[in-house]
């Protein structure tokens, strides 16, 4: 009766805490409208901090391009900080004299770029990633240096000899191919940017490059009456163009798959892996899928490390974007674990699609992860990667979501209407571990085989350059 009673108290204190702990904004005034032209704009003041972040979210990523020329919007972002009015350097120096820093990333269905200076220079910062996004320099030249760059990046440059063996991802972007097969998300080659041409990127540039298909977030210490005229100014000339239409891929798997990838012979170490499909940001689901790879991370932690102590460090990440995303369970092991490991993976997986959550076990997740928020946001950039997470929602509703009243309505039959009609009846396991004798064999053959390829043709020259000067 005891216990009852304090656990009941323990449910209410965790109760009001979440009330206490609603993630109210620490902005001032926050806003969004669409200009004219058709681009999204959201502004959130937040005067304690003295910086200004902004994004530019562009609506094309890998997945819009064929297989083989998937690093076409990978090269363009790169392509585009060389492309500007000024050299290069000087656009890196000119933004760190105002202690900035630009970045710009390009995923699977967006590419965005990042500019973060002093509050005083806000125009500045505006002014610079207007003419990121105006190219006036759009070079061989420079295309040239951007793909050395997008292979230095991807580490291709060591692959030469690798091709010959193989011309795979990675192991886990094999499983996620796998699990995304006939989807733009399914290609299973390696992605050289070598066959992306400099026409490829300009066709990129002007097919997405356009007011309807961007979103420009602006957080920080500035007035958004001042700004506004500004970004009216240097943004509306902006072509309109066509916005980039998705739709929601999240595949339930029905078979069984698994995908193998060997290591070095004579190593014990071993990786395995589980690839779940999951939703996007966009979602309305999104957030009960996130407490659930919170639940399966601590889950997994327990029972495959704590438990068992046959894995060194298992852990669920949640990799998503607007439209889709998957889980990634995987852990380090050593090879005389690996099925076991596999199996105690799939055991965790399958008994949350049985039994989904019970109401304390949700209430603790739901407590952690806003408390997780309400930390994580205070810091501008976070609250700025949040708002590009939620721009969909923002864009159609024209108001900044409430995380925290989202996530605390998600209830039970919630958790367990997702549980059973929204994850694959069976993942894709992936598994990273040394090869058999046969597949050694198999494995060093075709090393051998490449040499020989590689020595035949350098003998053979070298024979007919002796024969030549014995019968000189």
């Amino acid at each position: 009766m005891l216990k009852r009673i304090i656990t009941l108290a323990l449910l209410l204190l965790t109760s009001l805490s979440m009330t206490a702990i609603a993630i109210s904004p620490v902005d001032d005034t926050r806003d969004s409208y669409t200009l004219e032209n058709g681009l999204n704009v959201i502004l959130a003041e937040r005067h304690f901090s003295k910086q200004v972040s902004l994004f530019l979210v562009v609506e094309t990523g890998l997945i819009d391009f064929t297989c083989d020329k998937q690093q076409t919007a990978h090269i363009l972002e790169h392509l585009l900080f060389r492309s500007t009015s000024q050299p290069y350097e000087t656009l890196l120096q000119s933004i760190k004299d105002k202690a900035g820093d630009i970045n710009g990333i390009t995923a699977d269905e967006e590419t965005y770029y990042r500019l973060e200076v002093h509050s005083n220079y806000t125009e500045f910062a505006l002014e610079t990633i207007r003419e990121l996004i105006q190219p006036a320099n759009l070079t061989q030249q420079n295309f040239d240096i951007s793909v050395n760059e997008v292979e230095l990046e991807l580490e291709a440059t060591v692959k030469g000899f690798k091709r010959l063996l193989s011309n795979k991802r990675p192991l886990m972007n094999q499983a996620v191919a796998v699990a995304y097969d006939n989807t733009p998300m399914g290609c299973q080659t390696s992605m050289s940017p070598r066959p992306v041409l400099i026409q490829d990127t300009k066709r990129a540039f002007d097919t997405y490059y356009n007011a309807n298909n961007m979103t420009l977030i602006v957080t920080g210490n500035f007035s958004s009456n001042k700004i506004k005229p500004i970004i009216k100014t240097l943004y509306s000339t902006l072509p309109q163009g066509m916005p980039n239409q998705r739709q929601a891929n999240t595949p339930l798997l029905s078979e069984q798959q698994t995908v193998a990838s060997y290591s070095r012979p004579l190593t014990h170490k071993a990786i395995v892996g589980l690839i779940i499909p999951a939703v996007g940001y966009a979602d309305p689901d999104y957030h009960a899928f996130d407490l659930l790879h919170r639940y399966l991370d601590d889950k997994v932690l327990y029972e495959v490390r704590a438990k068992k102590g046959i894995a060194y460090d298992p852990r669920v990440e949640y990799d998503t974007q607007q439209y889709s995303g998957y889980f990634t369970m995987k852990t380090s092991t050593s090879a005389d674990h690996v099925d076991e490991v596999v199996a105690l993976f799939m055991d965790v997986y399958q008994n949350l699609q049985k039994q989904g959550l019970k109401e304390n076990a949700l209430r603790a997740l739901k407590f952690k992860t806003v408390l997780e928020f309400d930390s994580r946001l205070k810091k501008n950039r976070a609250y700025s990667e949040e708002l590009m997470n939620q721009r969909t929602f923002i864009g159609i509703h024209k108001r900044h979501p409430n995380l925290t009243e989202h996530i605390d309505s998600i209830t039970e039959d919630d958790i367990r209407r997702i549980t059973s009609t929204r994850f694959s009846p069976t993942p894709v396991i992936a598994i990273w571990q040394p090869p058999t004798f046969a597949a050694g064999m198999i494995r060093y053959g075709k090393i051998f085989f490449a040499l020989l390829v590689i020595a035949f043709p350098i003998t053979f020259l070298i024979r007919k350059n002796n024969i030549r000067k014995r019968n000189i």
